[in-house]
């Protein structure tokens, strides 16, 4: 049962340098890079507008509501900021 022990610490130690190491290895590249953040409101209104819109044409021209899809799903991408 020490033995066990023994190696669990061991292994977590080893874990923890490696991490580490990791951590150390690729700071610098995070820490340089832009974190300028943009307001995502305006696309986050623009995709309520949207969904909106498409449940509209969903409600009156079913067989049309696919002409919203683009704008649904470019509006929620830059809202998300995957773009």
């Amino acid at each position: 049962m020490e033995n066990y022990n023994i190696y669990s610490y061991r292994l977590l130690i080893i874990s923890k340098k490696f991490i580490f190491a990791l951590n150390s290895k690729y700071s610098y590249n995070i820490t340089t890079m832009s974190s300028t953040t943009k307001s995502t409101v305006k696309y986050w209104l623009y995709f309520a507008v949207s969904l909106l819109l498409t449940i509209g044409f969903l409600i009156i021209l079913p067989e049309w509501f696919w002409v919203m899809l683009p704008f649904l799903l470019t509006y929620f991408v830059q809202a998300m900021d995957w773009m």
